[in-house]
């Protein structure tokens, strides 16, 4: 409510507290509404019929104060009803105001009561249809730009045209910008042009290190935020300044360029399987051959690169001796800090023969350690293939209970056992510190077990007790049968005994 509502309604009220209604009644107007204000329901932005219709007591007359938005109300008392309805004027009301996003618009009623008068502040608030659709103030902009541009480099100071959107709908009061492609900017809302909030600026920036070297086109677009959403689009064309721009290094879109040398007619030639081309073609190039025939060959410059030709045949012995021809192709630019390089492959009709590859050698065979059979001397022995070796027997050869001439005989009886023990010398130990004890040698024999069994002449088995008087017949021991094989018999093994006095240790006889 401004200052000059107020002032308005104290000025009709005056100071002496009379009733802010007189005595005008309204239905659904309370004593707290006409000290403040009535709050109506939301209308469309494009409402023709009626607004509000209240039923009316005392109230001899109703107008519309010349304050607020007042051309947008039409007011009338008929039939003890006051009908609030939509001018002519409210069709041009979003075009008119200022957006705003919680827009509504204020009329002051002015009552005559039957006894006094009244002032009622009538609020009504708009619902945006979003009828207008955001528009760009030109259908295309085109700018004329030097190049390189550093990433994020702000465009404003380089359009002279500023990209403006403006929405004439009543509560869009921002636009989202896009550009297509998005590769090369970015774009975005920087705010209101005015305090209009109708018209909106775009602000431009690089999305990285740019330089194009060519014209190139993009596509904006603007969308509001309404309900639905509207959009709209212009485009963009973005042109290189060659005078004010620093020139990229040329380089060619090979790395190198293959051809064939023909020599079919007097005068020979050479074709290139590709079109020798430059990545930057919007610049003055200087082109120039390296190599050692390249006095041969000539250049001339194309729309967007250089074609190579032979200039006079290549002499019969480097077409003989040779099956390539190597050039360099260098592109320079003015103000280029570097120049442009690529490798001209020229084919040769004839070929110089060539040697075969060496064959792959045969990996030299690792020497086997072979076993060594027991047959043979224990001389471990290294060759490239191993022998053969004949199993090595593990298994003794079978014994016989019979004429087995490796079986031992019995050694004949020579004398008859006696009864009497054999004397039994001992020696003992001098050492005086030793514990041990030398064992006593015997000098005889040792007589056999009283279980012996003996076989006499005339073949029967006796068994015998010890006598002390001689057997007059010798006998004979009964050998077991073989029933292992012989080993050989181990040596006898001489032992010392040990002078030290501290030794304990007994010598073996």
């Amino acid at each position: 409510m401004d200052i000059l509502f107020l002032c308005l309604i104290f000025g009709l009220l005056g100071s002496s507290g009379a009733d802010l209604n007189g005595n005008c009644e309204l239905e659904e107007v309370t004593a707290g509404y006409w000290s403040t204000e009535y709050t109506n329901q939301k209308v469309n932005d494009d409402e023709t019929k009626e607004f509000k219709r209240f039923k009316a007591t005392n109230v001899e007359g109703v107008k519309i104060s010349t304050v607020n938005n007042y051309k947008y109300f039409s007011v009338q008392l008929e039939d003890n009803a006051v009908i609030i309805s939509p001018s002519a004027e409210f069709k041009n009301i979003e075009i008119n105001e200022n957006s705003n996003r919680q827009f509504k618009i204020i009329a002051s009623l002015i009552f005559s009561c039957t006894n006094g008068s009244g002032v009622l502040a009538f609020y009504q608030p708009i619902n945006d249809l979003n009828t207008y659709t955001p528009e760009f103030q030109q259908s295309s902009y085109s700018y004329r730009l030097p190049m390189p541009l550093p990433a994020n480099f702000d465009m404003s100071c380089l359009f002279d045209v500023p990209i403006v959107v403006c929405d004439q709908d009543i509560t869009n009061t921002q636009v989202t910008f896009a550009i297509t492609p998005s590769e090369d900017f970015s774009i975005i809302w920087q705010g209101a042009t005015d305090t209009s909030n109708k018209c909106h600026r775009a602000v431009v920036k690089t999305a990285k290190p740019l330089s194009l070297t060519e014209l190139k086109d993009y596509v904006l677009s603007a969308t509001d935020i309404g309900t639905p959403t509207k959009r709209s689009e212009a485009q963009l064309r973005i042109e290189v300044n060659q005078e004010q721009s620093i020139p990229k290094n040329p380089q060619f879109k090979l790395a190198y360029y293959t051809a064939r040398y023909i020599d079919e007619k007097d005068t020979h030639s050479v074709t290139f399987d590709t079109d020798i081309t430059l990545n930057l073609n919007d610049y003055v190039t200087t082109y120039s051959l390296e190599g050692e025939h390249k006095q041969h060959f000539d250049l001339q410059s194309t729309s967007n690169g250089v074609a190579v030709t032979l200039k006079t045949n290549l002499p019969d012995e480097v077409l003989n001796e040779n099956a390539i021809v190597l050039l360099t192709l260098e592109a320079k630019i003015d103000k280029a800090e570097d120049t442009g390089r690529t490798v001209l492959v020229v084919y040769l009709p004839k070929k110089v023969t060539t040697t075969p590859a060496p064959t792959t050698c045969p990996e030299t065979v690792t020497p086997t350690e072979c076993p060594v059979c027991t047959t043979e001397p224990s001389v471990s022995t290294t060759i490239a293939v191993c022998p053969t070796c004949k199993p090595c027997s593990t298994e003794c050869p079978p014994c016989s209970t019979t004429e087995n001439p490796e079986c031992p005989t019995c050694a004949p009886c020579t004398a008859c056992p006696t009864t009497e023990r054999p004397a039994v010398s001992s020696t003992t130990s001098t050492d005086p510190e030793s514990s041990s004890t030398e064992r006593p040698a015997t000098s005889s024999p040792r007589p056999p077990s009283p279980a012996t069994t003996y076989r006499t002449s005339t073949e029967s088995l006796v068994t015998s007790e010890w006598s002390t008087s001689p057997d007059p017949e010798c006998p004979i021991i009964t050998c077991e049968p073989c029933t292992t094989c012989p080993t050989t018999e181990r040596p006898a093994v001489s032992s010392t005994t040990s002078t030290d006095p501290e030794s304990s240790s007994t010598e073996r006889p």
